[in-house]
């Protein structure tokens, strides 16, 4: 079972799988350079959760970037904080957001559902140039996604400290996922 999150209709939340895969798709028909990580990648993988957010590991190349934001403009999401966000084509600013500004992510919002996020990795270990080599090719929607891999997936989290309540979870049945595909 696949919980890509959860959306208020009628004064109450209730799931919403439909909407981060449609997200998903649009990103993938722009042609960005993109790999799904974070709870959504441990979703993907068939860990069993509910996320808000769609962590992403995107090409910060210059040419990449305006594709990013042509495309996540174009599902309705704006920037959590007033920074333009072609200043994620120029190393100095990331690097300055990252020192200045203690940035892990650059978020987008939807203003119409604020609890829906694309998180967009800062740090240079998590760009995509880093991760691409322990990515998994997932099929999706018949379109074919680039998921980080079980192992990564299980490195990174096991190196969050603290560990929060959800990635101690994670962890647990990533392992478990790990020693099935052995077995």
């Amino acid at each position: 079972m696949l919980h890509f999150g959860l959306k208020k209709i009628g004064g109450q939340r209730v799931e919403s799988a439909d909407r981060f895969g449609d997200i998903l798709e649009h990103l993938d028909q722009s042609g960005l350079k993109f790999i799904v990580c974070g709870g959504m990648a441990a979703v993907i993988h068939g860990v069993e959760r509910t996320t808000l957010d769609l962590d992403l590991s995107v090409s910060l190349h210059p040419d990449n970037i305006p594709l990013l934001i042509q495309t996540v403009e174009g599902l309705g999401f704006v920037p959590r904080v007033p920074v333009n966000p072609m200043l994620l084509a120029e190393e100095e600013a990331v690097q300055d957001m990252i020192q200045k500004k203690h940035a892990i992510v650059f978020t987008f919002i939807d203003p119409s559902d604020p609890f829906v996020q694309l998180d967009i990795f800062l740090l240079p270990e998590l760009r995509y140039e880093q991760l691409i080599g322990s990515t998994e090719q997932v099929s999706f929607r018949g379109r074919s996604l680039k998921v980080l891999s079980v192992e990564k997936l299980l490195e990174l989290k096991e190196g969050i400290q603290p560990p929060r309540p959800k990635d101690m979870m994670d962890i647990l049945v990533l392992k478990e996922i790990l020693n099935e595909r052995k077995g």
